[in-house]
C-alpha cells in the first residue's frame, strides 16, 4: 500500500513538472531560474527563441549574467546576491545579448529561490522592452520637435496645468511680460 502511494505521488509530481514546463512554454516572455552560484538550470522554450542558444548551450553551466552586455553584468550579479539574501523582488533594466552578438534592452523581474532558508538560487522573467524603447524614442522627438515650434511661435503661448500652475511659456510670453522663463514657470 505504501509502494502504491509512493507511485501515486511520483506520478502526481511529474504531472506537475508537466503542466509547469507547458504553461511556461507558452508565455511570451523569457522564464529562467539559476542555482546559488548564478547558473542557468531552467529556461523555458521563449529564451531558445529569444536568445538563439539550444538548451543544452543554455544548461552547460551558462552563467546568467553572460546573456547581459559585459557592461551590466557586475550590477546584474550584485542585484542577484541581494535578490538571494532576500531583498524584496523588482524589476532591473539591462541591455541583453543573443548568441549572435546583437543587443536589446530588458526588464529582469526576480527574486530569490529560498530552500530550507538557504539561499538556492534566482527565479526570474526577461521582458523585451525593445519596442518599449522604440516608442518612448519617438515620443521624445516629438516632444522636441513641438517645443521648439512653440517657442518659435511669434505669438504668446502658455502651457497651464491642471494645478493652474504655469508649465510652460515661449519666448514671446516672456518678450510681452519682460521677465525670464524662472520668474514665469510654476
Amino acid at each position: 500500500c505504501a509502494q502504491a502511494q509512493q507511485r501515486w505521488a511520483e506520478r502526481q509530481l511529474l504531472r506537475s513538472e508537466g503542466r509547469f514546463k507547458q504553461l511556461a512554454d507558452l508565455l511570451p516572455q523569457v522564464v529562467f531560474e539559476t542555482d546559488a552560484a548564478g547558473k542557468l538550470t531552467y529556461a523555458n522554450q521563449r529564451a531558445y527563441d529569444v536568445f538563439g542558444y539550444t538548451e543544452e548551450e543554455l544548461r552547460s553551466g551558462r552563467q546568467a549574467v553572460e546573456m547581459l552586455v559585459p557592461e551590466d553584468r557586475a550590477r546584474a550579479a550584485q542585484n542577484m546576491a541581494r535578490a538571494m539574501q532576500g531583498a524584496d523582488p523588482r524589476a532591473n533594466e539591462y541591455t541583453a545579448l543573443r548568441k549572435d552578438g546583437a543587443t536589446f534592452p530588458v526588464l529582469i523581474y526576480s527574486g530569490g529561490v529560498i530552500e530550507d532558508g538557504v539561499p538556492a538560487g534566482i527565479r526570474g522573467v526577461v521582458v523585451d522592452i525593445t519596442e518599449r524603447k522604440r516608442v518612448e524614442e519617438r515620443l521624445q522627438q516629438t516632444l522636441d520637435t513641438t517645443r521648439q515650434i512653440l517657442a518659435d511661435l511669434p505669438v504668446g503661448v502658455t502651457i497651464v496645468g491642471r494645478d493652474r500652475r504655469i508649465r510652460e511659456v515661449n519666448r514671446a510670453v516672456l518678450e510681452m511680460v519682460g521677465r525670464v522663463r524662472e520668474d514665469v514657470i510654476g
